[in-house]
């Protein structure tokens, strides 16, 4: 039970975040729904509350999230049932995607890119598996064995921000998204041997990005001191998979999986843009 100083305290951190989602998008009446019953929750209310719970509780499900604002934050919002909560977090998957595109660093000269297997289920399970069809899911393998469902390509800066994020099927090779991962800014990108292969570099040269990979044999110090950064990249990707839940089975649709994932990230990423003395 949060004494009334904490929850003074969060009931303050939930209208600094409102207001500065409110900025940031630009919510119109047009971004609303205009037809038929009113949504109890808006749009500004329920990636309010998204948000709110990837930062301080961070929820594995919609479920989890649900009971805890409706427990917790009853007369901060008028909570609709569970099916009508999920259908308005389905809804608002488009202002995810451009709230964390918002959030990204433009910036970065240098980026330190990889990538990991997101599972959905046990690969003994896949033939059996129906929620998403194999078009969007497929195997990897790693050292770890063989994985089931997605893969997740991070690039970042130095400073640990995320620079750009893309999620592709398993099966895909990390080079394929390469390009996904940069933006206009970026000088210099470090990768493992994934990234080294000739055809890649090339390209990437060719927009004037040099490639500092494993798979260079001829590196300087300066090169071989940026690989040892990249290990900050692969404690991201952990640390999303571990603390944040962005590793799940418990979706049953395409567009529930993207609700989970955009969810995690936005959170994620908004770390960068909120004040510690807020949180």
């Amino acid at each position: 039970m949060q004494t009334l100083s904490n929850r003074d305290d969060s009931t303050f951190f939930l209208i600094w975040l409102m207001i500065f989602i409110d900025q940031s998008l630009e919510l119109t009446s047009k971004e609303q729904i205009t037809s038929g019953r009113p949504a109890k929750l808006t749009d500004l209310e329920v990636l309010t509350i998204l948000i709110y719970d990837s930062l301080v509780e961070k929820h594995a499900t919609l479920r989890g999230v649900y009971n805890f604002i409706k427990r917790e934050y009853s007369d901060c919002f008028k909570m609709p049932t569970y099916q009508n909560f999920v259908a308005a977090c389905h809804r608002v998957v488009p202002l995810m995607r451009k709230l964390i595109k918002l959030s990204l660093v433009k910036e970065a000269k240098v980026i330190f890119c990889d990538s990991s297997p997101l599972s959905v289920c046990h690969p003994i399970r896949a033939n059996i598996y129906r929620t998403l069809d194999k078009r969007s899911v497929g195997f990897t393998k790693n050292c770890l064995g063989y994985f089931f469902g997605f893969k997740l390509h991070v690039s970042i800066n130095r400073d640990g921000h995320l620079v750009a994020i893309h999620i592709s099927k398993a099966s895909h090779h990390d080079r394929r998204h390469a390009l996904k991962l940069i933006n206009r800014a970026v000088e210099v990108l470090v990768g493992d041997s994934h990234y080294g292969g000739k055809p890649l570099v090339k390209e990437l040269d060719s927009k004037g990005i040099r490639v500092v990979s494993n798979a260079n044999k001829s590196l300087t110090e300066a090169d071989r001191q940026l690989l040892r950064k990249r290990s900050k990249v692969e404690s991201i990707i952990g640390t999303l998979k571990r603390n944040f839940g962005l590793e799940t089975s418990h979706c049953r649709s395409k567009i529930g999986y993207l609700c989970h994932f955009w969810r995690i990230i936005m959170g994620y990423s908004f770390r960068r843009v909120v004040p510690s003395s807020v949180i």
